[in-house]
């Protein structure tokens, strides 16, 4: 009988290795990127408490289509949309889907498993992902309003920066994102 231990060899995972500098570097450089030079009223217009909830659960259960991450490089990322302003609905919805749907995910499964397993795949994790972004802003809905406040109140959710900033920002980060 093979036990979790014996399954899981975490000394070859991706955190335990040399390989954890080319894996989770590029994720710490995106949510960086999202921090610096993302405002955050972009982030609040599309992923805040506030947002529209159809929009807001919506780009956050299909950004894994595009943004091509792991489960180790999603969670920098999730710290850099949450500490922009994102409410905590729509960026656990975002950390579950991301690293589920990613191209890499979807064409692995279809090879290995099939077609029609791969569409119910790419068609069923953002729904999850919804869901569970709804349940989790049920229950940390007090903590989720203590940190909107706090977000709301604080310099950081008030800086604004120049158009020719927030392009080159945009470029930066859509440059960290295609590598």
């Amino acid at each position: 009988m093979q036990t979790l231990g014996d399954a899981i060899n975490l000394f070859t995972c991706c955190i335990f290795t040399l390989n954890a500098f080319t894996i989770v570097l590029p994720a710490f450089l995106v949510a960086g990127a999202l921090v610096v030079f993302v405002p955050s009223y972009s982030v609040m217009k599309y992923l805040g408490a506030r947002a529209n909830r159809i929009i807001s659960y919506g780009a956050a259960s299909v950004s894994g289509y595009v943004l091509t991450v792991c489960s180790c490089n999603v969670v920098p990322i999730f710290a850099g949309i949450l500490r922009r302003g994102a409410g905590i609905g729509p960026a656990f919805c975002f950390v579950f889907a991301a690293p589920a749907i990613h191209i890499v995910n979807v064409a692995f499964t279809y090879q290995v498993i099939g077609p029609k397993l791969a569409l119910w795949r790419l068609l069923m994790v953002p729904v999850i992902a919804i869901v569970l972004g709804l349940i989790m802003s049920v229950l940390f809905r007090r903590e989720e309003h203590a940190r909107q406040c706090e977000i709301s109140s604080s310099s950081i959710a008030l800086v604004d920066s120049s158009p020719e900033q927030t392009k080159r920002g945009e470029l930066f980060l859509a440059l960290l994102v295609g590598c």
